[in-house]
């Protein structure tokens, strides 16, 4: 029987002690590795701290200082806390939402900048709300938060 740390290392494509060394086996769809020893899946990352340095204490993560979920490079992994593990994340701008992306460069967008315009001149011209959202086949209440500034707040 081949042991674990043998199994484990034969499934990283490593380089230099600086370099990320990543993980070729099993990648969740999180970009995390996976590794099974005894019949139970661990992260990849948390064996090779375990390989190199032994066990993880009891309520620590073990963190990549090169946010590469793949690597298991022990010197790019480190212990902290859940408080710890999100200060990193956030100090690092790993925990913020993608840019909202506005009017048509959004691409849920069903409206173009000139109809929403027409929307707007509609309504305020004293066009219902209702009669707006059938003639140009959206929500009533996307009409609303048209008019109401909500939705299109770029456009003046």
């Amino acid at each position: 029987m081949i042991p674990a740390a043998t199994r484990f290392w034969a499934k990283v494509a490593g380089g230099a002690p600086d370099d990320c060394w990543c993980w070729i086996g099993y990648i969740e769809a999180n970009g995390y590795g996976r590794f099974t020893i005894d019949g139970r899946r661990r992260w990849a990352h948390r064996v090779a701290w375990q390989v190199t340095y032994g066990p993880i204490p009891a309520g620590r993560f073990v963190c990549h200082r090169c946010d590469n979920p793949p690597c298991v490079n022990p010197a790019h992994l480190f212990l902290g806390t859940a408080r710890e593990n999100s200060a990193d994340a956030v100090a690092k701008q790993r925990n913020s939402p993608p840019p909202l992306r506005a009017g048509t460069t959004n691409p849920k967008a069903r409206l173009t900048e000139a109809q929403v315009r027409e929307i707007r001149a509609r309504v305020a011209a004293g066009e219902t709300q209702t009669a707006a959202a059938r003639a140009f086949g959206v929500s009533l209440s996307t009409v609303h938060f048209i008019k109401t500034g909500r939705n299109w707040r770029h456009l003046p």
